[in-house]
């Protein structure tokens, strides 16, 4: 059996890039791009959590005290945004980041939809002079998908500084 290699995925996607009733790639990401920037996996940040918020996290079960969703799920949001800027502020952008900017700037991907808290992404492209649109899907009227404009950065999961994050389903 044949499998693609990376000339291969390369050759698909100048195909699309060049074909107008083709549409640019979308990418979906997630901790294997920030974690060598300096954001914790979820592991890390509920450990953490249950250190530095035990009063808060008190009324959790045992097992609910392990779930990434539900730890920061009890945290009011300005205690949840002040410990994730923390990391954000202290990240540093990685070539996955460049990487990605740089096809989003030559028309090679038209969305990015990241489970990522951070803001890395963005911040690369703009040392590209690209601006793309940044959606926070928890913040999202659904019935407006439609509307989103190319390139754009979509949060699936909400941003470090938004009013919330999604709970996603991480047991530790």
């Amino acid at each position: 059996m044949h499998q693609y290699t990376i000339k291969d995925l390369a050759e698909f996607m100048q195909a699309a890039r060049e074909d107008k009733d083709q549409k640019p790639f979308i990418f979906i990401t997630g901790a294997g791009c920030s974690v060598t920037a300096g954001i914790p996996l979820a592991k890390k940040i509920v450990s953490e959590l249950n250190e530095q918020f035990a009063l808060e996290l008190k009324p959790l079960s045992d097992e609910d005290r392990r779930d990434y969703g539900k730890c920061m799920g009890r945290l009011e949001t300005s205690k949840r945004r002040r410990y994730l800027q923390e990391y954000i502020r202290k990240a540093k952008i990685n070539w996955s980041h460049i990487a990605l900017a740089c096809l989003i700037k030559e028309g090679y991907v038209r969305r990015v939809l990241t489970f990522n808290f951070d803001n890395l992404l963005a911040r690369s492209c703009g040392l590209l002079g690209q601006y793309p649109p940044i959606y926070d899907f928890t913040a999202a009227n659904l019935n407006l998908h439609r509307l989103i404009d190319d390139p754009a950065i979509v949060h699936l999961h909400g941003q470090g500084a938004g009013t919330r994050l999604c709970p996603i389903k991480y047991r530790f």
